[in-house]
């Protein structure tokens, strides 16, 4: 005796498992591609001795703390950094939003676009200060100017 459940299950058409159509996969190659054009036009348009010259420049500046965003640890009270803590603070930040194009290697992709490897740079640096309240505020920034605004660094001029 034949199991009719069973028979009717196995000569069901199998369905077809793309999950894009030809369609849906060229817009989203085509999108990926414009938006890898439009990143290497903002890079390139930034010649690296403009970079150099906005790097040298903020390392030749001094800093001074306005805001007290320092956590002692022996006491646990906030306070402002010594001038030591600010130059390390200050080479740290560089460090992390500095946006250079130089070394950054690119390739030629279809429809005479270019793709550019990042190599991890141009995201955010998160930065945090402390409240009084022992709670912190933090804030993704992109450039060094954002983070000093942030953390209360301005330029010593003394």
């Amino acid at each position: 005796m034949k199991n009719s459940s069973f028979d009717k299950k196995s000569s069901k058409p199998e369905k077809n498992k793309k999950r894009f159509s030809k369609h849906t996969s060229f817009v989203i190659a085509a999108a990926f591609i414009v938006v890898l054009i439009g990143i290497g036009a903002v890079i390139f348009t930034k010649t690296p001795r403009r970079v150099e010259a906005q790097s040298k420049q903020q390392t030749d500046k001094k800093y001074k703390a306005t805001k007290s965003i320092i956590v002692d640890r022996t006491t646990g009270a906030v306070r402002r950094p010594t001038t030591e803590e600010v130059e390390d603070l200050v080479k740290t930040l560089q460090a992390t939003t500095k946006r250079s194009d130089e070394n950054l290697q690119s390739l030629p992709v279809a429809g005479g676009g270019v793709a550019l490897d990042l190599d991890g740079g141009y995201a955010g640096t998160f930065v945090a200060r402390p409240n009084e309240d022992g709670t912190m505020e933090t804030r993704c920034v992109f450039s060094f100017e954002e983070a000093a605004e942030f953390l209360g660094l301005v330029e010593d001029n003394s």
